[in-house]
């Protein structure tokens, strides 16, 4: 449902202190700022339980996608208009395979998902990509990723259509588990 591999608007976090995550990454690039996001998104829309479950989980994955050209408000009952909320989703790895949190519960991730998202976390070129990466298109959106799995460190990301591939794919991925 969520094939949203074109590009839209890059949420551009205002300047911060943090220090760059690597020498790729700008120094106002705010990792804190992006994990809090997608801690707060995944709290209101899945509940302090099964957030809970996720955070403690030895594999997790948090993703949330900012379009640059938002679908047309909805009416309120009141007459004002309202955007829909960015698509989130918070997704653990158990014995069983992917798990999506949905709010009622967790369910199994779709085979085919699923084994995209293992494929692209079996990939070297993923873990090498920066935490943030200048936009590759002038419609782009903004990705975000929070993302620990066994033996690895864990990684907090901002992905750009045209500039974290992987990222971004893995994003969308989740989104559509």
């Amino acid at each position: 449902m969520l094939g949203l591999a074109a590009c839209a608007p890059a949420v551009v976090p205002a300047p911060s202190v943090q220090p760059a995550t690597d020498e790729s990454t700008p120094a106002w690039f705010d990792a804190v700022r992006v994990e809090t996001d997608l801690k707060t998104t995944a709290k209101e829309r899945f509940g302090d339980g099964y957030y809970a479950t996720a955070i403690t989980s030895p594999t997790y994955l948090f993703a949330k996608h900012y379009v640059g050209l938002p679908p047309p408000p909805i009416v309120q009952p009141d007459g004002s208009y309202k955007y829909p909320p960015p698509p989130m989703a918070m997704l653990i790895r158990d014995a069983s395979g992917w798990q999506v949190a949905t709010a009622t519960g967790y369910r199994q991730a779709r085979p085919d998902k699923a084994a995209a998202i293992d494929a692209i976390l079996g990939d070297k070129a993923f873990w090498a990509e920066p935490a943030w990466s200048q936009p590759g298109c002038t419609d782009a959106g903004g990705s975000l990723l929070m993302l620990k799995v066994p033996q690895r460190a864990r990684i907090v990301r901002q992905g750009a259509c045209g500039a974290t591939q992987r990222t971004e794919r893995l994003v969308f991925l989740a989104l559509e588990a």
